[in-house]
């Protein structure tokens, strides 16, 4: 029997129900019911899930059990448990700021003992030694060891974002049975990292992790600062510190690993950088390279729909090399709306989003220290522009989904390639810092890819039709009153249709 056919057994049974009292209640053929029941048949969707909840008048909370089990045996548990791994990811993401202040005292006195035991002291030693080493010009830390402690990684993205401190992180990615589950838990310890400043490097091979991490050594992992190399047991209740030749020794086999390495993801928080990681992308279009795209872009994609008009207007003027930035960014957006025109392109936006760009003239897609918020004129223009686009290109589909239920970070958009399996990220804090981030693993990528596809099927994503028909009358509404009076009046009526 499957996990579905058991839970509907079970509820079956607690109910006191038989099979044609239960077809007539749910609207579901009796023998159909009575094969899920023995696990001869799945469900042949979640709406027949819905229809048994219904008729069983299970609780919120069973009716979510059962449709749970139903997607379960329809993909696979595997695919599922994936599947749920990058959405709570994504959903979890966020920008935690900087450093508060330095240590009060002086650590660039600090020696560290030889030997150090107990949670409590290592912990203090690994914080003395980052408090110090931000305190020194240059300062560097290497890892090498899994993202698996939380405080040694609050603190590394708390330094790292705080001060020019450069950080070089080497992990293992698994290669084992279970290595999409672990390698997704990896990233998602790594983000907030990674996001958190552009000094910050995650670098991976691969290997079975039960014996690259695991415990035939009694001290796993490495750090190491500039002056000293501490190495950590599993557990981090235990470290020894080495100065001198042994320091050495150490950083050279740090060093010798790294070439081994390749980069998880590099991350940039200049328009420099920025602007390198997308152009990449559209250069090889431009090449007559093939891709298809997905993307998600909480408010609005505008990146394709700008103009020089625009960027002349809007770019700000004290920007060093303007005039060439302004270049850079118009042929970008020529290359862009070149993709959007004549590659597959889906783009997930939610009407939270729309209704903040229009109200605030920002955009996720590029940082605010940039740009003077886009004019409102320039705002309908864009809208304008994304819903001619759509209606004229079948291959690019706008779809709109509802943030309740698919609660992505206001701060967050991202793109996906499928054939060169990249994953661009961008990501904002509360204020304007902004960091691009290029994630360059193909299994992980590849899961990015599978989970926005299944998103196509997922009852809190709109049609295409049914999406430009939203977008089309907050772009009327804008255009006639306004941003407030526009949201107000699609709130009332959304309200109104609710209640229905």
């Amino acid at each position: 029997m499957s996990i579905f056919s058991e839970y509907l057994s079970a509820q079956i049974a607690r109910k006191g129900i038989n099979y044609s009292r239960l077809a007539q209640l749910s609207g579901v053929d009796r023998t159909l019911i009575h094969h899920m029941a023995q696990g001869r048949r799945k469900p042949s969707g979640p709406e027949v899930a819905e229809r048994l909840a219904a008729g069983l008048a299970l609780t919120p909370e069973e009716r979510e059990e059962l449709l749970r089990r139903c997607r379960i045996v329809q993909i696979g548990e595997k695919t599922y448990l994936r599947r749920q791994a990058v959405q709570k990811m994504l959903c979890g993401i966020s920008m935690t700021g900087h450093w508060a202040a330095p240590a009060a005292h002086n650590e660039t006195d600090f020696i560290p003992p030889p030997v150090c035991c107990g949670a409590a002291q290592v912990r203090v030693l690994l914080q003395r030694l980052i408090d110090r080493e931000r305190a020194v010009e240059g300062g560097t830390i290497d890892l090498l060891g899994q993202p698996e402690n939380a405080f040694l990684l609050q603190l590394l993205q708390n330094a790292s974002a705080g001060s020019a401190l450069h950080i070089r992180h080497i992990l293992c990615l698994d290669n084992g049975a279970d290595a999409e589950e672990t390698n997704l838990r990896c990233l998602g310890e790594l983000l907030p990292t990674l996001l958190a400043s552009g000094n910050y490097e995650a670098y991976h091979y691969y290997s079975a992790l039960s014996s690259a991490a695991g415990h035939m050594t009694p001290f796993p992992i490495l750090l190491l600062t500039s002056s000293c190399a501490v190495q950590l047991n599993a557990d981090y209740t235990a470290a020894i510190v080495s100065t001198g030749p042994a320091f050495h020794l150490l950083e050279k086999h740090f060093q010798e690993s790294l070439r081994h390495c390749r980069p998880l993801a590099r991350a940039a928080d200049d328009l420099g950088h920025y602007l390198e990681n997308y152009g990449i992308i559209w250069d090889r279009i431009q090449a007559g390279e093939k891709d298809t795209f997905l993307n998600l872009v909480p408010d609005l994609c505008c990146m394709p729909f700008l103009d020089r008009e625009l960027l002349e207007a809007h770019l700000l003027q004290s920007l060093p090399d303007r005039e060439v930035m302004v270049e850079r960014l118009f042929q970008l957006t020529r290359k862009s709306l070149a993709g959007v025109r004549e590659y597959p392109v889906v783009q997930f936006l939610c009407l939270e989003g729309v209704w903040r760009f229009l109200r605030t003239g920002r955009f996720s897609e590029a940082p605010d220290a940039f740009y003077t918020p886009i004019s409102p004129a320039g705002r309908a223009r864009i809208l304008r522009r994304v819903i001619q686009e759509a209606e004229a290109a079948e291959h690019f589909q706008l779809r709109l989904y509802n943030h309740t239920l698919l609660p992505f970070p206001d701060a967050l958009s991202l793109t996906i390639g499928l054939e060169e399996q990249t994953v661009c990220m961008n990501c904002r804090d509360a204020g304007s810092s902004f960091t691009a981030l290029s994630l360059q693993e193909p299994s992980l990528s590849n899961a990015f890819a599978d989970y926005f596809f299944s998103l196509l099927e997922n009852p809190a994503v709109l049609s295409k039709q049914e999406s430009l028909a939203q977008l089309q009358a907050i772009q009327k509404a804008f255009e006639k009153n306004g941003a407030s009076d526009s949201i107000s009046s699609i709130v009332r009526r959304k309200n109104c249709s609710d209640d229905m």
